[in-house]
């Protein structure tokens, strides 16, 4: 189950604030959150001696890419001697699946090797023992619990008596302590503490569905969010006279099938409100390879629509 929490900062018209600050009752001392902060980054910066370099990430996924495209051919071939000049192209095919093996086992036994590190458990003891300290200073109780939480923010202006988005709509999600005490709601992210009355929730309501297939999904409360944000994102690009956008085919590592009719549809009014505006759709080489091919395949036709 996801939970969402959203508020109002509108109310006041002389509230410029978009961040939720002012709902906070107490904030951790400064020096405890900056050593926190630092140690964050020095754990960073160690995490980053077990990945893969960027360059090598970015040829694996060309790779890949190259890789289908000679499998396709190679399947696809109408006559034997044109799969056999396909052959040498397969051959390089398995050495770069060689190669990808190779860099998975280098990248499995290098974060093997940070994870068991003395500077790994050392870094790990002190952010732990600062987040305590935070935890302390905030007045939080030890049965609190830790939630991932989903903030999204719609900063807007009414006009007219209609919301007016003001700015492009922000996502990030955080791990947050979450907990009740005095009939208020009580959240803390870590450097300060909220408190929510429960009378100032609008509206309470539990929703249980597949949140990540987004322009994938059968649902048209999920679906109808992300069309409308790249909707919005073509229009700013043809307010400022950006050619291109670019999309994600899909988002999320999940393995649920997403529902093709409704993707297709979904992208296929995308398409048709950037034909009108002479935006070119350009999309990107992310995850879910199947659909991004079926959206390469489906609009083939359109000059306007490319990879990125």
């Amino acid at each position: 189950m996801k939970f969402f929490l959203g508020t109002d900062l509108t109310v006041d018209k002389n509230n410029l604030r978009e961040d939720g600050k002012e709902l906070a009752v107490s904030h951790a001392p400064g020096d405890l959150v900056r050593r926190m902060e630092d140690k964050c980054e020095e754990f960073d910066s160690l995490m980053k001696k077990a990945r893969i370099p960027a360059a090598l990430l970015i040829l694996l996924w060309f790779g890949m890419i190259a890789a289908l495209a000679v499998v396709r051919a190679f399947t696809e071939s109408d006559s034997a001697t044109e799969a056999e000049g396909n052959i040498p192209m397969l051959i390089l095919v398995g050495v770069y699946l060689v190669l990808v093996t190779v860099l998975l086992l280098i990248s499995k036994m290098r974060r093997k090797k940070v994870l068991e590190s003395p500077e790994f458990e050392r870094i790990s003891e002190e952010m732990d023992a600062l987040a305590e300290a935070i935890s302390n200073s905030l007045g939080i109780p030890e049965d609190a619990e830790l939630f991932d939480v989903d903030i999204f923010k719609f900063p807007y202006t009414v006009k007219d008596g209609v919301p007016v988005l003001k700015l492009k709509q922000s996502y990030n999600n955080e791990e947050m302590q979450v907990y009740t005490h005095d009939g208020k709601f009580y959240i803390a992210d870590g450097a300060s503490l909220y408190a929510i009355y429960p009378e100032d929730f609008v509206g309470i309501r539990t929703v249980r569905r597949t949140m990540n297939l987004l322009m994938w999904n059968k649902d048209e409360e999920v679906y109808s969010i992300a069309l409308t944000e790249l909707l919005h994102s073509l229009e700013d690009c043809h307010r400022w006279e950006i050619p291109v956008l670019v999309v994600h085919a899909w988002i999320g590592f999940g393995d649920e099938e997403g529902d093709v009719p409704t993707g297709l549809k979904n992208f296929g009014v995308l398409v048709d409100r950037a034909t009108e505006l002479g935006v070119k759709i350009a999309f990107e080489n992310t995850e879910g390879l199947k659909y991004l091919e079926m959206l390469l395949e489906h609009f083939k036709d359109n000059s306007l629509v490319g990879f990125c």
